[in-house]
């Protein structure tokens, strides 16, 4: 899965990394099995350095910190964890 580079805007990138964010979080509750995300720079033009460096994380935070990828199903209201 990768997430939408058409809705990033060029006039206000950092507002792009909700946006990323967002369409990250939908992928991973849709049950994406991997997943790519755009860098928040990408609407203007080829991602920087720092855009590169800076979008890595957001699977690893969504993933350990809202704890979604250890649920069988958290849209289907079942929490038991995965063995």
């Amino acid at each position: 899965m990768q997430t939408s580079g058409v809705a990033l805007t060029a006039q206000q990138p950092l507002n792009n990394i909700v946006r990323a964010t967002l369409h990250a979080l939908a992928a991973v509750l849709g049950g994406a099995q991997s997943l790519s995300v755009n860098a928040f720079d990408e609407g203007a033009a080829i991602p920087s350095q720092f855009a590169q460096t800076f979008v890595g994380p957001h699977a690893e935070i969504l993933a350990l910190e809202s704890g979604l990828a250890s649920v069988v199903d958290p849209l289907g209201g079942s929490w038991r964890s995965r063995a």
